[in-house]
């Protein structure tokens, strides 16, 4: 099954991730993430809790092999996002320091 997503929260070990069906809590699952339609990452995971909230249901996995591959991927890649997000959304902005 493909049940494609959008990541909420990433850290080095885990990944917040909203999706329209939700796995089973303990299910190991194969995360890939993409920037835009490059794909980053396919990386094995585990299903440690999941928000069975209607309007944005989520899974939070736990990355259980390649923490370092993970670490060397991702976490790059997501702090490039978020200060591009900065960037083009908040600068200028009196909060934002």
């Amino acid at each position: 099954i493909t049940v494609y997503g959008s990541t909420h929260n990433l850290s080095s070990n885990s990944a917040l991730v909203e999706l329209e069906v939700l796995p089973p809590v303990g299910q190991e699952i194969l995360l890939t993430l993409f920037d835009g339609k490059k794909e980053l990452i396919s990386i094995e995971s585990h299903v440690i809790r999941v928000e069975r909230d209607p309007a944005k249901p989520k899974a939070a996995l736990s990355i259980g092999k390649d923490i370092d591959k993970w670490q060397e991927i991702v976490i790059p890649a997501a702090q490039e996002w978020v200060t591009n997000d900065i960037k083009l959304n908040y600068e200028g902005d009196d909060w934002l320091n």
